[in-house]
């Protein structure tokens, strides 16, 4: 008669690490953007430790987190943190793991931080760039755990590390595209360019303004050399990012995050767009106006075809969309784009929600993500308006609405803050990505619903 032995410890925790290891590679292959990738892996690693909760810390280039919670049940949040509060501050400073016990059960919850260090051939990466909280009730779960740590923190490290260069690099694709099909179209259009100049600086920049300043109106502008750039964010004033240019300073004031992962201040990367914009701006025929002496009015630019002709203005590629508008986010027209396609496969629905109100609600893009349901996806429009995704979502979708109107007045600080609401419907009368978007904002505008 023969007896299996059992594991060595280590030999378990080894093989549970590259178990873990293969289902977050899984999970971020099956989701394209940041935010469902970061809620998938907090509920699995919630689900597999057999933890209470698990969150994990990613650190910003501006210093800030990006926190993402979840629960075995997937019930998951993301939200954005001070990276000098506890309990992160200690783990990010010493790269050491952290332990603490909250007495709110009989047995405590145990809570373990370990600091995610990627590791770079044999030796750890200087500064973690990630951690992981875990929590767990009684400290025999907790104990079973942090026997793990060693072995599974440096895993999680590298998944993490290799999830923010992909992440970095699709933005940095994206922010390409976007900033080349602005300039092309800025630099065939004629007309007043102040205005046209402005629009593109705020939706490639994340800017909320963008002006024009002789460069003698301010002591600061005077200190900037012709060609050079001054940025700087400070906790009680906006970021600012200011650009001589010849005899003018374009002063941007403000910055909304353009998506999850960009810095909250204007960094080298947004001074290189607005440079690459201004040049664009100079490269401008010297041709007079149209005829019919109207305004330029600058629409968001979609991605060209070798059959479309050459744009005239920054809305020529998208004519589904109504004139004025701003920026199409191109996850939201990709999201669309496979929902629709599984919404016709699988006999689905979903609705896509837009919301606007006379302030900034930018901002407050992730706490009113973290008042819905994990699957809603939210999406900045422009600095005052906000589209909502719901997938799944069709019968219900009033009651999506009025959440989303009860959270935005306690977000902005504004008691009384009117939002107005469109919605478009799926399946409909809307065959594009582009007029679904269109018709959820024209609902904004006729207090009607594009159903």
């Amino acid at each position: 008669m023969t007896t299996s032995t059992p594991p060595a410890p280590r030999t378990a925790a080894e093989a549970l690490a590259r178990s873990l290891d293969r289902d977050l590679a899984d999970l971020a292959g099956g989701a394209r953007d940041l935010p469902g990738i970061l809620a998938a892996w907090s509920s699995t690693l919630a689900l597999r430790l057999d933890a209470r909760h698990a969150t994990l810390a990613l650190l910003r280039e501006d210093g800030s987190l990006l926190l993402a919670e979840g629960t075995p049940a997937g019930e998951t949040r993301l939200e954005d943190a001070d990276a000098g509060a506890s309990p992160w501050c200690e783990v990010f400073a010493t790269a050491r793991p952290l332990v603490a016990i909250e007495q709110e059960a009989d047995d405590g919850l145990h809570l373990t931080v370990w600091p995610l260090v990627a590791l770079d051939g044999d030796q750890p990466t200087p500064i973690p760039r990630a951690a992981l909280a875990v929590g767990h009730l009684g400290a025999a779960a907790a104990a079973r755990f942090q026997a793990l740590g060693e072995v599974l923190a440096p895993v999680l490290g590298l998944r993490c590390e290799l999830l923010r260069r992909q992440v970095e690099h699709e933005a940095l694709v994206a922010r390409f595209h976007d900033v080349t099909t602005t300039a092309m179209a800025m630099s065939n259009t004629s007309g007043e360019v102040e205005p046209v100049l402005s629009f593109a600086l705020k939706r490639c920049c994340g800017a909320l303004a963008a002006d024009p300043r002789p460069s003698g109106a301010d002591p600061v502008y005077g200190g900037i050399a012709p060609g050079e750039w001054l940025a700087f964010a400070t906790p009680e004033h906006r970021p600012r990012l200011i650009l001589r240019d010849g005899d003018v300073c374009w002063d941007l004031l403000g910055k909304q995050r353009r998506h999850p992962w960009d810095a909250a201040h204007f960094t080298g990367d947004d001074a290189a767009v607005a440079g690459l914009l201004l040049a664009a701006v100079r490269r401008r025929p010297a041709v007079p106006a149209a005829a019919s002496d109207a305004p330029v009015v600058p629409v968001a630019a979609s991605r060209p075809s070798a059959a479309d002709p050459a744009p005239h203005t920054l809305g020529s590629h998208l004519p589904d969309l109504p004139p004025g508008a701003a920026a199409v986010p191109e996850s939201l027209l990709d999201l669309l784009a496979r929902e629709m396609d599984r919404a016709d496969r699988y006999h689905g629905a979903f609705s896509l929600s837009a919301f606007r109100a006379p302030t900034h609600l930018g901002p407050h893009l992730s706490g009113l993500a973290a008042r819905l349901r994990s699957s809603d996806r939210v999406f900045c429009h422009d600095p005052g308006t906000l589209l909502v995704f719901a997938p799944d979502e069709n019968h219900a979708v009033a009651q999506l609405e009025q959440r989303v109107r009860d959270a935005l007045p306690d977000l902005a600080g504004v008691a009384g803050l009117r939002v107005k609401a469109g919605r478009a419907l799926y399946p409909g009368r809307f065959t594009s990505p582009g007029e679904l978007v269109a018709a959820a904002l024209a609902g904004l505008d006729t207090d009607a619903h594009g159903d």
